[in-house]
């Protein structure tokens, strides 16, 4: 909780029942602060009229260790603010304010940046809407490093909704839009996932990694489409990837176009077009991952080849060294991966 001392004046003029107050106050530190409580200095001038329940915040400002905010207006109809912070702990105490249980730490911190918003709340404090303009970074997100994030946002007790928004990270943007259904301002297990996205990575290896997959032997640059749906807790996506100058699994792939729809425990691709070396692939394949654990997935696949070569193929050479000869396939099969390596199952055709 926030804890400073009020000094100013208060003036109060008319009867009970209809009366105007003012007030023009600074707040400085305590001298003393007990276990638990910030520090919180600032000032504020406002004005009251019992007539109407007219609340007028002429300037304000409040300063807490890290994070300033500054706002004027009416509270209960409009007000503008504007929130700068370098460390976003200040403002657990005031969750509480919104929500029956204050979390013990926030999801997003901030790794020696800051974050901006601009906005404007509307309505009551029961049934209000914030919408503005959020800049932040470099800032951590449940353990993923971001260089900045923009946004356009609008948001109530109920949900949150995003444009316009730019994320880089690991050398990737990321744009888009989308939105999330709250409970009382806060995400939880069931709600609603929604939103539409472009990815640019000229490294996904730095992206995998970002994502938690950072042994996966796999390098290049991709595009891709992503439409987010499903839940906060178990969220789904599906959309289009564009890749070129791919190694993976010491495979290499000059280009490849690929559908797909993916979640924690599966991806499905229903097609996909290859050209490495020479030849030229199309097929369709299915990895699941018990548990959400892809460094042992289980991998289903088919697919149709002309005019590759035996040569060209890593794997084909540690199994037989020296293999030599053209290879049209008409092939389906099995893979297991083991700690991020792939292992053949079983193929069908030829």
């Amino acid at each position: 909780m926030w804890a400073g001392v009020v000094r100013g004046p208060v003036r109060v003029e008319g009867t009970a029942r209809a009366f105007e107050a003012s007030v023009d106050v600074q707040v400085s530190p305590p001298e003393e602060l007990t276990e638990g409580k910030q520090a919180v200095e600032g000032a504020l001038r406002a004005s009251y009229q019992s007539a109407g329940g007219l609340l007028l915040v002429e300037a304000g400002h409040l300063q807490l260790a890290h994070t300033r905010l500054i706002a004027r207006g009416d509270p209960g109809k409009a007000m503008e603010f504007s929130l700068v912070s370098s460390d976003l702990d200040d403002l657990l105490p005031a969750l509480r304010m919104v929500s029956e249980e204050e979390p013990a730490r926030l999801p997003v911190t901030l790794d020696r940046g800051q974050v901006r918003i601009d906005g404007r709340w509307d309505g009551g404090a029961n049934n209000g809407t914030v919408a503005g303009r959020l800049e932040a970074g470099p800032l951590v997100v449940e353990g993923r490093r971001l260089e900045d994030v923009e946004s356009e946002f609008q948001a109530r007790a109920s949900g949150v909704t995003l444009r316009a928004v730019r994320v880089r990270a690991a050398g990737a943007t990321l744009t888009g839009e989308g939105s999330l259904g709250l409970e009382n301002w806060l995400p939880v297990a069931a709600s609603r996932l929604a939103g539409s996205f472009r990815l640019a990575a000229p490294r996904v290896e730095a992206v995998a990694a970002l994502a938690g997959q950072g042994g996966l032997p796999l390098t290049g640059a991709a595009e891709a489409t992503a439409r987010l749906e499903g839940t906060y807790g178990s969220p789904a996506v599906a959309g289009e990837v564009t890749a070129s100058g791919i190694t993976a699994w010491g495979e290499r792939v000059q280009a490849a176009k690929a559908e797909y729809r993916a979640a924690r425990e599966y991806l499905e691709i229903p097609t996909l077009a290859v050209e490495a070396g020479p030849g030229r692939a199309s097929g369709s394949a299915s990895v699941k991952a018990p548990g959400g654990d892809w460094s042992a997935a289980t991998v289903e696949f088919q697919i149709t080849g002309r005019d590759f070569t035996l040569e060209q193929w890593q794997y084909l050479q540690s199994v037989r060294k020296g293999f030599r000869g053209d290879l049209d396939a008409d092939a389906a099969g099995s893979l297991r991966v083991v700690n991020g390596v792939a292992k053949v199952s079983s193929i069908r055709g030829g």
